[in-house]
């Protein structure tokens, strides 16, 4: 498996169990955030809520969209969406992702900004062993204020679910237009002053140490 960021909560994920199948999750328009989304085919896209650096689905002709809660199975890919919040008062809704497929779990937060997330959501959620994260805190996207976990809220959701890896996403970093926190706060609470960089994650399931729980940090735009 080849798991690529592009800024924001925007993942390119490369899988061969049955076949070699490309999941695109949250694809932006370089205009909104700033940063150079995933171009080329996609097999599959989910979206995650409908904010315009989010929800440019139509960039991948042709793909299977997945928008809201649910389950899906495609190509040996299996998709559970699963209902979360932007907000703490739980009035606007997001799908946070589970996905498995050769052998390995990951969870997708999309932009969850819950205090804490609930033990039906931890239930739904399951075993995780790579975790997407996002960390930015508050925010403005146009008008409208918004916000995301931040460094404290996020590492509270992360000691509900256990995962062996986690990556941070929905941060501020050189070219996004949007401002927020960047990842400085949310590595101190992790105590990862020095967390392993790459410009995309390969990995296999042999490779997962489910008893730590590791902090990496990737690269925004490497393909």
């Amino acid at each position: 498996m080849v798991i690529n960021w592009y800024g924001q909560s925007c993942l390119k994920i490369v899988t061969k169990a049955a076949q070699e199948t490309t999941v695109i999750i949250d694809p932006f328009e370089r205009s909104v955030v700033g940063l150079n989304p995933p171009r080329g085919k996609a097999d599959v896209v989910l979206t995650t809520h409908e904010h315009p650096d989010h929800n440019n689905a139509s960039s991948f002709e042709g793909a299977f969209l997945i928008k809201g809660p649910g389950e899906h199975e495609l190509r040996e890919v299996f998709i559970k969406g699963i209902l979360g919040w932007h907000d703490f008062k739980k009035s606007q809704p997001i799908t946070m992702y589970r996905l498995e497929s050769e052998g390995i779990s990951l969870a997708h937060l999309s932009d969850l900004g819950q205090e804490a997330l609930t033990d039906e959501q931890v239930e739904e959620l399951g075993g995780v062993d790579i975790l997407f994260v996002p960390i930015g805190g508050s925010y403005s996207l146009g008008k409208e204020k918004l916000s995301v976990l931040d460094a404290q809220t996020a590492q509270k959701v992360i000691n509900q679910i256990e995962p062996s890896i986690v990556i941070p996403i929905h941060y501020k970093l050189e070219g996004v237009s949007i401002d927020m926190d960047g990842p400085e706060k949310f590595l101190k609470a992790m105590g990862a002053s020095k967390p392993e960089e790459l410009d995309k994650l390969t990995i296999k399931k042999k490779d997962i140490n489910p008893e730590e729980t590791k902090v990496i940090v990737l690269k925004a735009g490497s393909s």
